[in-house]
């Protein structure tokens, strides 16, 4: 964490070099603010064996903070400003990207350094980008507090508490805000009512948003390509094709307005949806058309194809995702194996997976797990059970997840004691484990089961192991209670056990020792 990531300048820079720069980066003194070795004696060497090496504040920060991003980016800023002239625009941009990250902390940060030093005279802009970055990083009052400190409120600055009141779910606050800009006059673009109707969707009054599309048109406020889209969501949800197709009309004929690949997507689900194949397939086709070479909207689309069951074009845009990216992650690989899967078509899954643990990919077993769990749902256990013993024999440890999907399977198919020997692996690999929950249904199943159905021993001993992921509850303890009550066996020690875990009896144990 306390040392510049050197992967990126391998790909830029000879070996010799990069290790020369290493050693020299290791022999620079440290700077105690930084906890990390100077890397401007690096940049100066890079700048000079590369020309073309970005030397840009925007690049030192957005490097530091991908390197240290729990670390106060004004020592950074300080230090560069001894040598250079740091521009107000170019800070601006600073807080853009950072904003885009979600460093909303390391943002404000920059916004407060810049008004310290009167690097240009804040402007409306900047004081609601800070209002705005104030609310994210300390809360509604300390917004609200900087909103009425600053003699300048403009409708930016009123529009960025709105935006405030509305990212906290402050309801009754962001319609009374809301009414205030407007009694004031300070609504002349569609900022406002986006913030207004994102607002309605939130809280599932998704009727009322139409009506402020109505609305900003009686006030000659004009509607911009998110309002339509927000619109169109609330029609979706409101199954009301009639009214999306009069909205997507208005937005065709308007020259100012475009339809994105995201809104011709959009709209091409509600009609995959509704069964409106043809429709939904010219949709596609338009959002075809507009994604260009964007992978997220690549990716996009061929789970949209893969909902209509389209295995030509999911194959067609995975090349087209390649030819993108010229290497794939491992979240693209889940998300074409989980196409495939959707569509049944498990042999092209299969040929997919082995693709993926050819690539050089880290090895993260939420990938197979993906086909796994495809083939458990299909009744298809025993497939995706030998699939997982292939892949423990080539040296892969699963994560616990992956056996309770066998698990679960198995469940389905009622073979419980297979079930039951699966889960018990997952218990075993899940000790230690904290981020791992095992899945209650399938606890819940089995301990069923086993108190309607299992031997003393075997209730017992997986009990035991399921104590060690998870604490003992009421449904542990009433398993128990079936169990013995079934054999026979006195079953005091167990409401003593109960008891000392301040678990009362209830109606149901009542009914079990009756």
């Amino acid at each position: 964490m306390g040392t510049p990531n050197f992967s990126s300048l391998k790909q830029l820079i000879s070996k010799s070099t990069f290790q020369f720069l290493k050693q020299l980066s290791l022999q620079q003194p440290r700077n105690p603010q930084f906890n990390s070795p100077s890397n401007f004696t690096i940049t100066r060497n890079l700048t000079q064996i590369y020309p073309n090496f970005d030397n840009s504040l925007h690049t030192k920060t957005v490097q530091f903070v991908a390197n240290l991003p729990k670390t106060s980016i004004i020592p950074l800023l300080e230090q560069y400003e001894k040598c250079n002239v740091v521009k107000h625009n170019e800070l601006k941009k600073i807080i853009h990207t950072l904003r885009q990250k979600h460093l909303f902390d390391r943002a404000l940060e920059v916004s407060e350094w810049m008004t310290s030093r009167s690097l240009g005279q804040p402007i409306s802009g900047d004081l609601a980008v800070r209002l705005d970055l104030t609310g994210q990083v300390h809360g509604i009052d300390a917004a609200e507090r900087f909103f009425n400190e600053v003699n300048e409120h403009s409708e930016r600055m009123y529009g960025a508490l709105l935006s405030c009141y509305v990212k906290a779910d402050l309801v009754d606050k962001s319609l009374s805000h809301f009414k205030t800009m407007k009694d004031k006059g300070l609504i002349t673009n569609a900022l406002a009512y986006n913030n207004i109707m994102t607002l309605y969707m939130k809280i599932g009054q998704v009727e009322k948003v139409p009506k402020l599309l109505i609305e900003m048109e009686e006030n000659s406020v004009s509607p911009d390509g998110v309002s339509f889209k927000i619109c169109l969501k609330s029609l979706a949800l409101k199954s009301d094709t009639t009214s999306m197709e009069k909205v997507v009309s208005i937005i065709e004929s308007e020259s100012r307005l475009s339809m994105d690949w995201s809104t011709c997507s959009l709209v091409a689900n509600h009609f995959i949806d509704e069964g409106c194949t043809e429709k939904a397939v010219y949709y596609l086709q338009q959002a075809e058309h507009r994604v260009r070479e964007n992978p997220v909207g690549i990716k996009h689309l061929i789970t949209m194809y893969a909902k209509l069951g389209n295995l030509t074009q999911v194959m067609s845009l995975w090349q087209k995702h390649k030819a993108v990216c010229k290497a794939q992650i491992n979240v693209d690989y889940m998300t074409m194996i989980g196409s495939l899967v959707k569509m049944d078509e498990f042999q092209e899954a299969d040929r997919i997976l082995r693709e993926w643990e050819s690539s050089g990919n880290l090895y993260d077993f939420r990938v197979p797990n993906v086909l796994l769990l495809g083939y458990s749902r299909k009744g298809l256990v025993e497939k995706a059970e030998r699939i997982l013993e292939e892949i423990i024999s080539n040296g892969k440890m699963p994560v616990p997840n992956t056996w309770s999907i066998i698990s679960a399977g198995h469940i389905e198919c009622r073979n419980m004691d297979k079930a039951l020997r699966c889960m018990k692996k997952a218990l075993e690999l899940g000790v230690g484990n904290q981020s791992w929950v095992p899945n209650q249904e399938v606890v819940s199943s089995l301990l069923k089961w086993l108190g309607d159905e299992g031997e003393i021993g075997e209730v017992n001993r997986f009990i035991e192991a399921l104590n060690r992921v998870v604490p003992m509850d009421r449904v542990m303890y009433h398993t128990l209670l079936r169990a013995n009550i079934r054999h026979g066996n006195e079953v005091g020690d167990i409401l003593q056990r109960m008891q000392a875990a301040s678990i009362d009896v209830d109606e149901e144990t009542s009914k079990l020792l009756g």
